[in-house]
């Protein structure tokens, strides 16, 4: 799956090794979101509504290991998982 336009790919990605210090198959991705304007639906259950363009969420869904969307609401300056 190609990269969206306008974007740099993923913003971290995280490694894991076992306890013998040998690395682990696969990976972790991180994608951070930044808004002024966070819509929190419910703070009871910390629920937020975020637009996302699809290119994004297919290039997350089709990748063959998991992906994390970290948004960052930056008036309270919280952040969502």
């Amino acid at each position: 799956t190609a990269v969206p336009s306008g974007d740099y790919g993923y913003d971290l990605v995280m490694l894991t090794h076992a306890e013998n210090g040998e690395r682990e198959n696969g990976q972790i991705y991180f994608q951070f979101k930044a808004t002024d304007n966070l819509a929190v639906l419910t703070k009871k259950d910390n629920s937020i509504a975020f637009s996302l363009k699809w290119e994004h969420i297919n290039l997350w869904y089709d990748s063959a290991d998991p992906v994390l969307l970290i948004v960052f609401d930056a008036q309270a300056e919280i952040s969502y998982w």
